[in-house]
């Protein structure tokens, strides 16, 4: 049996619909369409926008966490150089009583030779013994704020001036402007 699709008339003026007709949008329809597509557009801007924010307030913090990174490695240079010569002092007085065994008048250990830097042989003359005063030789190849000893079985070697240098020239590094904050 064939089935038969009707055609229906047109009703007040609306064309006829066949079986495979879509119906015309609605005036909302059409509306609806309309506002979603602009709405969409204002929003993909918005969303553009933000995004273009974003990526402008990462940048500016990313400079002011390398900016902060730079002053506080240049602070701590600033400290540790001023700190330097009184730890430097400080490590060799220790050094020295260690050598001399921290008791007045010690003898010296056997071939006891010591060579010290003029700024730390000038903090401690005071504090020593004249007789162990007279084994201490000036040596101004030696950096700021070292001391070398030694004896018939060893040895000491007190070079945290040198180490405080190396961590104030490592500091001065970081306080550098970097070149990619440049780029910028």
């Amino acid at each position: 049996m064939r089935h038969r699709t009707a055609i229906l008339p047109a009703i007040n003026g609306a064309p006829a619909l066949g079986p495979d007709a879509t119906p015309a949008p609605s005036d909302f329809e059409t509306g609806y369409a309309a506002g979603v597509e602009a709405k969409s557009g204002e929003v993909g801007t918005a969303l553009a926008a933000l995004d273009a924010a974003r990526l402008e307030i990462e940048s500016r913090v990313a400079t002011l966490e390398a900016q902060y990174r730079r002053q506080c490695a240049a602070t701590l240079a600033e400290i540790i150089s001023a700190a330097a010569p009184a730890i430097c002092e400080a490590a060799a007085r220790g050094a020295i009583a260690e050598i001399f065994d921290s008791a007045p008048g010690a003898a010296a250990p056997p071939e006891l030779t010591l060579r010290a830097s003029p700024d730390i042989l000038e903090a401690i003359k005071g504090e020593v013994e004249p007789a162990q005063a007279a084994l201490f030789t000036i040596d101004d190849a030696l950096a700021p704020g070292s001391l070398e000893a030694r004896w018939r079985d060893g040895g000491l070697d007190c070079d945290v001036g040198r180490s405080l240098f190396a961590i104030v020239e490592f500091l001065n590094a970081q306080s550098a402007p970097q070149a990619e904050e440049h780029q910028s």
